[in-house]
């Protein structure tokens, strides 16, 4: 039932993209491999450095218990930062369940530290310099020339100089819950970036 349930998903995701414009989400069409990794199979492996310097990997975080990957698209973005405090606001709750949350974005350290002080996280964010991270969870997107107008406007600097990197390319905002077996138990992926991740799903899919 499991699996005839994750073949549903994707299914219907896959359906959703099919003459869909997302361009209005900054994400250009020639993006490939953006689909949600399947429930039940193994997460990829990963290690990065946090706000602290720490080196922190996936097995890891998995030693203690069930792993919430967070990606969002950078400080800038307000939507991700609600979004990030809120995951903050309900750390307690998380934790008491014996989850591990850890958030990754392609900005660079400096910016990091600006998410974190913004909005007081006590778990680890991870700076995916060089999208590594992202690709494998299938949710690194080249970002359109229009979108990358409204943030050089917005911010007054381009998102290639806020990721240091040359080209713009910034995350489908999934989150992804990784029982201590390595394996995915819940999926919430969407390239509409208003729409997130509950508390009350994560905690049911544990």
């Amino acid at each position: 039932m499991k699996y005839i349930s994750t073949l549903a998903f994707l299914v219907c995701f896959l359906v959703s993209l099919v003459g869909q414009d997302y361009s209005k989400f900054g994400i250009d069409q020639s993006s490939s491999d953006l689909s949600p990794l399947e429930l039940g199979t193994t997460a990829p492996t990963f290690k990065g450095v946090d706000q602290n310097g720490q080196t922190v990997s996936l097995a890891q975080l998995n030693e203690d218990g069930p792993v919430l990957v967070v990606f969002y698209r950078g400080y800038w973005c307000g939507i991700c930062q609600r979004s990030l405090l809120e995951f903050q606001e309900e750390f307690s709750t998380l934790s008491s369940a014996g989850v591990q949350v850890v958030a990754i974005a392609p900005e660079v350290e400096a910016n990091i530290k600006k998410t974190v002080e913004n909005n007081n996280l006590e778990f680890p964010v991870i700076a995916d310099s060089d999208n590594s991270i992202m690709k494998s969870y299938q949710v690194a997107f080249n970002v359109t020339q229009e979108y990358q107008d409204k943030v050089l406007k917005y911010k007054g600097t381009t998102l290639a100089e806020i990721n240091g990197q040359q080209n713009a390319i910034l995350p489908i905002p999934a989150t992804y819950l990784i029982g201590k077996d390595g394996t995915i138990k819940y999926v919430h992926y969407d390239p509409d970036y208003s729409k997130r991740a509950t508390l009350s799903d994560i905690l049911a899919a544990l």
